[in-house]
């Protein structure tokens, strides 16, 4: 009984996975097609000197975005520089979480289980419930 339970729920999941799939890879496609239209209208848009336009009941507005990147080499320089200029609130010092998890299991693996001492008031060891699933 429990095990016709357990194939009709792995049966469900895989379902509705490849569902998931299916419709992760239309939204991902309907982003793209999105960006597109919008490169292309925000051209016509310059290209006609209008920075706003108004059809099917929307506004449109041009709205350009200075947007920075920083390379990885120089992000220490970086804050250094906000930090000595007295910008140093906007600082956000950060572990990457995935990076996190695992340098906590390798110190777990080292302790025998146990989180080390200096960690124990720090982090807090939880268990995410998943189903992992690969193709048999």
């Amino acid at each position: 009984m429990k095990q016709n339970n357990m194939r009709e729920l792995a049966l469900e999941r895989i379902e509705l996975w490849g569902e998931k799939a299916k419709w992760e890879a239309e939204l991902n496609a309907t982003k793209e097609a999105l960006k597109a239209v919008d490169e292309k209208l925000y051209q016509a848009m310059l290209d006609s000197d209008s920075t706003r336009c108004n059809f099917g009941g929307y506004n449109f507005i041009l709205a350009p975005k200075a947007r920075v990147n920083v390379s990885p080499e120089n992000q220490e320089k970086l804050i250094a520089a906000f930090r000595e200029q007295g910008f140093g609130g906007i600082v956000k010092e950060s572990v990457n979480a995935q990076t996190l998890d695992a340098q906590v299991r390798r110190l777990l693996e080292e302790n025998d289980g146990a989180l080390p001492e200096w960690l124990e008031s720090i982090v807090t060891l939880y268990t995410q419930r998943g189903i992992s699933m690969r193709k048999a």
